[in-house]
């Protein structure tokens, strides 16, 4: 037991409290620092804390919405914090695919984009026995991201791992022609019930086959020899694009981080899906 631990309860709990508001203004200090790169550095953002906010007072049966925690912890209505300290979606000024240490960081400089990128209307699907909205920590990985990218959620699900509901749900995604990407996360293994490919690869028109053997080439970097047990997957279905993901919250962030940030930028070189979906361009570049 530490030090810390033999403190008694209210203490405990102040001095948490006071870290916290540390933490709080710490950020505010430092609004150069995007939400995007908190998320890739440490898997956190400002979003997240409102939201931890919102779960304890829950917890507690305190009426607490989550527009409300944002203001709380931005310090000024989210709309505004946004409008005043949010640049133009850009990419991250960390290098995608890989863990960063303090050192690189520090060697690390921002790219510059000289065109805006093009924002897109993504849908997410967790496919998933057990999960539930609040132990979706994969799905909500995905969310984060895309958000702070300065991508559209238009809608995020949840369904067990059964083929044909799989496949409904990203059937009538792609028929909506409001979504331009589909990202689902689980089901893609070798257990009995995985069964996400086979829900999907039916649907497509074109198959992705470099998604498959660039996110396992990442994650082999991670986990070795086992990512050969991942059957991700990319393709393009009446002008959606479609990448499934497996179902841990690491690979989520490796699929994101090491290929999708850059793909759905529709100012990435030489080409980009992005503008494969986007109306009116059709092209890869």
């Amino acid at each position: 037991m530490s030090a810390f631990d033999e403190l008694d309860p209210t203490t405990r709990t102040e001095l948490e409290a006071a870290a916290f508001r540390r933490l709080l203004q710490h950020l505010d200090d430092n609004k150069d620092v995007q939400n995007i790169d908190l998320m890739i550095l440490a898997d956190f953002c400002r979003n997240c804390l409102s939201k931890w906010l919102v779960s304890a007072a829950e917890a507690r049966d305190e009426s607490l919405s989550y527009e409300e925690a944002r203001e709380y912890v931005y310090g000024m209505p989210y709309s505004e914090w946004k409008e005043l300290y949010q640049p133009p979606p850009r990419r991250s000024r960390w290098p995608l695919g890989k863990r960063i240490t303090p050192k690189e960081s520090s060697q690390t400089r921002v790219t510059s984009m000289s065109e805006p990128m093009v924002p897109l209307n993504i849908a997410v699907l967790t496919v998933s026995d057990t999960r539930t909205e609040e132990t979706d920590r994969s799905g909500q990985a995905l969310v984060d991201r895309l958000t702070n990218a300065g991508h559209t959620l238009v809608e995020k699900r949840i369904v067990p791992d059964d083929v044909y509901r799989i496949r409904a749900v990203v059937a009538n995604w792609i028929a909506d022609t409001e979504v331009q990407v589909v990202i689902t996360t689980g089901g893609t293994g070798f257990t009995g019930r995985d069964s996400t490919p086979e829900a999907i690869s039916v649907l497509l028109d074109k198959r992705i086959e470099g998604f498959g053997e660039r996110f396992r080439q990442l994650s082999g970097e991670e986990i070795g020899s086992s990512t050969i047990q991942s059957r991700c997957l990319g393709g393009l279905a009446n002008a959606t694009v479609v990448f499934c993901l497996p179902g841990s919250t690491g690979a989520c962030r490796t699929g994101w981080d090491g290929i999708l940030a850059e793909q759905l930028d529709s100012r990435h070189k030489p080409c980009n899906f992005a503008n494969l979906v986007i109306p009116g361009r059709g092209q890869h570049g």
